[in-house]
């Protein structure tokens, strides 16, 4: 919290959004009992969103989608990354782990 007062050096409204979005995730993290779990035949795509992320939100930014904003932003690199989470499960992870 303190990082952010510098970054943002006096802007209110900016450090306000970041303190409470920060709240509504610890809260969310703590209190997603109510969240749908997702059926087992899916899989399990964390490790492709975590191995993805990064590198579609910076393809992204080179391309230019945060000029469309930020809602936009989020929006595509989430289903992008989904996407390549996906493709990596059902092509990659779960075949290999048939070898295990």
């Amino acid at each position: 919290m303190c990082a952010a007062v510098f970054v943002f050096r006096g802007n209110a409204q900016s450090l306000f959004f970041l303190a409470g979005f920060c709240l509504f995730v610890l809260w969310l993290g703590l209190n997603a009992l109510w969240l749908p779990a997702l059926p087992e035949r899916m899989g399990d795509w964390s490790y492709g969103t975590y191995l993805y992320g990064f590198p579609v939100q910076q393809l992204l930014v080179f391309f230019g989608v945060p000029v469309l904003g930020l809602g936009m932003f989020v929006l595509s690199s989430t289903v992008l990354t989904l996407m390549l989470a996906a493709a990596s499960w059902y092509l990659v992870e779960k075949p290999a782990l048939r070898w295990k």
